[in-house]
């Protein structure tokens, strides 16, 4: 616990020291500088180097294994995640390598899509170690590189290039095939949704009462019918064993801190959104929105409604950042307020250290594979 503690705190702390420099006047609308470099070279090696740490890295790392070795992992991936593995692998490269790669093109294409955002970068660099993001990062990594790529790729919304934004996704399709998904958010216009932050307040608060009640999976029986209708048979004939692999995240701790952090975002939206008046600001909040309200309705019903919102998660960090940002420059650096958005925002990752003490099978706590004898 001392040393994953240890860790996390000097990660969070580098990215945040190390994310001001990168994001002064000096680099304004500039990318591979110099001071970025070291975040993405510090973000590869920290990654790099874990072990166990994120749910799936037991699967991943027997997979690039078995590429290393057999040449035919039993796991079949995309193809581009698999042909860019096996180069990796025909070289001789070992695990960390392999994870360290994936690692840095997660970060880079993230912070490449906030480039023109850079005053964001001490916050956001804060907030995705400490606060849920990392070990999320960590977990579903493909899923996640077109996460990070989604947020670059908001931009060719935003200057409504169809052809191009159609082709990234293509590319990430053959990252993760789930990135089809991403069609849908070209035709959602970019404008101010939710003004009115008391009716905000009240709906996503009333998304997490009917999460944690039994009624919103039963009313999805419906979807069943409409899998055949649309030849889907497959998944039809298992939607009821898919609606019963259920998930159980009942508001402890780590639920708090999240909606809380939620809520006074919301509450200060409104003064946020007259500082902040630009369309990149005005559609990752309407992400930010869409995926604090679904996330919490769907967090007791299935994972299959639960993995497309990654794709709306990026948005949650980037809000959060403009949140803290706003909030210093408000009411100054040794405000109460400020520090306790700090508290909320910042806290999760040693909530979730502390319930994961005495766990056997944890995946949270951070551990060197340098100690592991199948390095």
């Amino acid at each position: 616990m001392l040393f994953s503690t240890i860790v996390y705190i000097f990660f969070a702390g580098s990215l945040y020291l190390i994310g001001k420099q990168a994001g002064s006047v000096k680099y304004q609308n500039k990318f591979l500088t110099a001071p970025l470099f070291c975040i993405f070279f510090l973000f590869a090696i920290i990654s790099g180097l874990r072990y166990n740490v994120g749910v799936d890295y037991l699967t991943y790392s027997k997979y690039y294994t078995q590429l290393r070795t057999i040449g035919t992992p039993e796991l079949q991936m995309e193809p581009l995640f698999e042909s860019i593995s096996n180069i990796l692998a025909n070289m001789g490269l070992g695990i960390p390598v392999f994870f360290g790669f994936w690692a840095l093109v997660q970060i880079s294409l993230f912070y490449y899509g906030i480039k023109e955002e850079n005053y964001l970068y001490p916050f956001i660099g804060l907030v995705l170690i400490l606060g849920p993001y990392y070990l999320s990062w960590m977990n579903g990594i493909r899923q996640v590189i077109v996460c990070c790529a989604f947020v670059p790729m908001t931009k060719l919304i935003i200057e409504r290039k169809f052809i191009k934004y159609l082709l990234a996704v293509l590319i990430c399709s053959l990252i993760h095939k789930s990135a089809f998904i991403l069609i849908i958010f070209y035709f959602i216009p970019i404008k101010d949704y939710f003004k009115n932050r008391i009716v905000c307040i009240a709906i996503l608060l009333c998304c997490a009462v009917l999460g944690q009640m039994a009624i919103v999976g039963d009313s999805l029986s419906f979807i069943e019918p409409i899998l055949k209708i649309l030849n889907y048979d497959s998944y039809a004939d298992n939607f009821d064993n898919i609606m019963n692999n259920d998930i159980s995240m009942a508001y402890g701790p780590r639920r708090i801190v999240q909606l809380a952090t939620a809520l006074m975002i919301i509450w200060f939206s409104p003064e946020m959104k007259t500082i902040y008046k630009d369309k990149f600001f005005t559609y990752s909040y309407t992400l930010f929105f869409l995926y604090v309200c679904l996330f919490d309705l769907f967090s007791n019903v299935s994972l299959l409604f639960i993995r497309p919102l990654m794709y709306l998660n990026p948005f949650v960090l980037i809000i959060t950042a403009y949140f803290l940002l706003f909030l210093k420059n408000k009411f100054g650096a040794f405000h109460p307020l400020f520090w306790i958005a700090i508290l909320f925002s910042c806290s999760y990752i040693f909530i979730e250290s502390i319930a994961e003490i005495g766990n056997n099978k944890e995946t949270s706590l951070y551990k060197l594979i340098l100690f592991n004898q199948n390095f």
